[in-house]
């Protein structure tokens, strides 16, 4: 064997004693000494507020590994806010210590933290994100002195879940579970960490979400919420708004009149949307939202007063720019809605409903930006739908976002009247015995005090009774008033060559939603035109 062969075999017996002796010192002494420092440090900074404890770490050089296992992060009785947090581990893998020493930087080729389970209370005498905020200056501090920048390609939250207590509630307000959430292109130095999201790009997915709102009356519920900065998208699945109490229990516990409201969604789902912009500067701003089959069920029982000190309500334009939150949507696209609005009328005990049915709408133009309506003030609704899941009605609504009134148009296609009863019999105490509406058609300006307009009803063979208010039947004196109305006052006919127009004319009660001027507004020309005068 020749000299420089058994120089090599040299070297290499030495470089692997070498190894080994690093791997059996990072084995059995360095890997424990870090841990406990690590502990100790984060520990003794807590000011008795928090416990941390890893039970597990592991080191390989040759990997260029780290692995912590059995991690856990606990308030103490002393802290305010109470935080429990539980991982099984956290993996870092691919890490270059490379530019440590000329540039004082760490790269991290991924961080995995595996299995987390976070417990939140919130105590309302402190500001949530105070804590929070504390620890992570000290971490800014702390790092700046040793490192001035930690990159990391990518960081992975797996299979997480999520609980948010309320001061003094057993059941968490929010929570989700068996969730993952993904962040490109940390960074992480003394800037970062105090100002904007330290990371360029993000995705997740967030599985069994449930929400129970302050009040106590409702629970929100979904069965997924999905995002991506990468492909600009977010939706959510299987989405439930439910009452937690039955509908007497509801209105005894509000105490006046109200509307108790149970709704669905298939599937809601923004395209072209920026994330970024959205968490850095608050700003919700996307090319498409679609809807797709929401359900609203609303119910409102008049036997109970109405609300004291009732605060005037907001019209269309007044609640996008008092929205809380800038917002620029090119087009809102709904598809296969449904609204149903039932009530029971003072005194009465059943309740009546109008009903819209394969409802789709299109909007545009949906911002409260004063820069963006400067340019463009027009914000625009095109609806069809089908009244009493028969009329098909189309209807246009022009929303002026630098104007307090906007205009409502529409046209009913033919339809049985009779239909209507399902409203009218118990809220109204009349019934439709027979009729045939050819064709409605009506334009109104809707002020922010008044509505003017017309409207005009092309129908046939009218004839209506009157119903006893507290049997819902038909009685002597109801008959008689049936017979009155159907021979001097209710029009039988409204043919198309000459037909008679409605006039609407209301004046708005502004404690009541939009929704019940349009339609006060809207009857006023409905009366008028059949030949109801109030």
């Amino acid at each position: 064997m020749k000299i420089y062969q058994k120089i090599l075999i040299g070297l290499a017996l030495f470089l692997l004693l070498f190894f080994a002796a690093i791997h059996i010192y990072s084995a059995y002494y360095l890997e424990d000494q870090i841990k406990n420092s690590l502990v100790n440090e984060i520990n003794g900074n807590s000011d008795g507020k928090y416990q941390f404890n890893i039970s597990k770490l592991n080191l390989s050089f040759i990997n260029r590994t780290i692995s912590l296992g059995e991690i856990s992060f606990k308030t103490t009785e002393s802290a305010v806010q109470k935080l429990n947090v539980d991982l099984k581990s956290i993996s870092l893998s691919g890490i270059d210590l490379s530019q440590l020493l000329f540039k004082r930087e760490i790269s991290i080729g991924r961080i995995l933290i595996d299995n987390p389970s976070i417990q939140l209370r919130r105590d309302a005498s402190e500001s949530t994100g105070s804590n929070a905020e504390t620890l992570i200056q000290r971490a800014a501090e702390a790092s700046s002195s040793v490192l001035s920048n930690i990159v990391i390609p990518e960081v992975v939250i797996s299979k997480f879940d999520l609980q948010l207590y309320r001061e003094t509630e057993l059941t968490p307000y929010l929570s989700f579970s068996n969730s993952v959430l993904t962040l490109y292109d940390v960074s992480l130095n003394e800037a970062s960490l105090t100002g904007s999201y330290p990371f360029e790009h993000s995705s997740g997915a967030f599985r069994n979400i449930e929400y129970y709102p302050e009040s106590g009356l409702y629970s929100i519920r979904g069965s997924s919420a999905e995002f991506s900065s990468i492909t600009q998208t977010a939706s959510a699945d299987s989405l439930l708004l439910t009452p937690l109490l039955e509908p007497r229990s509801f209105f005894n516990t509000v105490g006046y009149r109200t509307d108790r409201m149970t709704g669905s969604l298939t599937s809601v789902q923004l395209d072209g949307f920026d994330l970024n912009a959205f968490l850095n500067r608050g700003i919700l701003v996307s090319e498409n939202l679609f809807l797709r089959e929401p359900e609203l069920f609303l119910f409102r029982n008049k036997n109970y007063p109405r609300r004291e000190n009732r605060s005037g309500k907001p019209l269309p334009q007044q609640m996008l720019l008092e929205l809380g939150i800038p917002v620029m949507i090119d087009v809102v696209t709904i598809e296969g809605a449904s609204v149903r609005y039932s009530e029971i009328a003072e005194n009465a005990e059943n309740s009546g409903y109008i009903e819209f049915t394969q409802l789709d709408a299109r909007l545009l133009n949906t911002t409260n930006i004063d820069s963006l309506i400067e340019k463009n003030s027009s914000w625009s609704m095109d609806a069809t739908t089908r009244v009493m899941d028969n009329g098909e009605l189309d209807v246009s609504f022009q929303f002026p976002l630098n104007e307090d009134y906007h205009t409502i148009t529409g046209r009913l296609k033919q339809m049985n009247a009779t239909d209507l009863n399902h409203a009218l019999e118990p809220i109204a105490s009349v019934r439709i015995e027979s009729g045939n509406i050819s064709t409605l058609r009506f334009e109104m300006r809707m002020g922010k005090t008044e509505a003017v307009g017309f409207l005009e009803v092309i129908y046939d063979d009218l004839k209506i009774s009157v119903l006893d208010v507290e049997t819902g039947d038909k009685n002597i004196r109801s008959r008689i008033t049936s017979f009155l109305a159907n021979h001097l006052k209710i029009k039988k006919d409204n043919v198309a060559d000459d037909p008679r127009m409605g006039t609407v004319s209301y004046q708005r009660e502004p404690e009541k939603s939009f929704f019940n001027y349009w339609w006060k507004s809207l009857r006023t020309g409905l009366k008028t035109s059949i030949g109801i005068d109030d």
